[in-house]
């Protein structure tokens, strides 16, 4: 049988996405993550990181043009 891969999105609201990023970062302060692991967390981070920035981009952007 074939087996179909579906992307699934997930959605998080702001806060939440912060405070994952949060976890992470007091995580990997404290030692949590081995070496192998710490790409895929950094991605994982650097990924959450730039779309929280684009919000607050385009929140900043809609401000100025009211």
């Amino acid at each position: 049988s074939l087996v179909k891969d579906i992307e699934h999105e997930l959605l998080l609201t702001e806060d939440e996405a912060k405070l994952v990023c949060a976890i992470i970062d007091i995580s990997s302060k404290r030692g949590a993550f081995g070496g192998s692991e710490m790409g895929n967390v950094g991605m994982l981070f650097n990924k959450l990181t730039q779309e929280l920035s684009k919000l607050t981009k385009d929140r900043t952007d809609g401000a100025d043009k009211k």
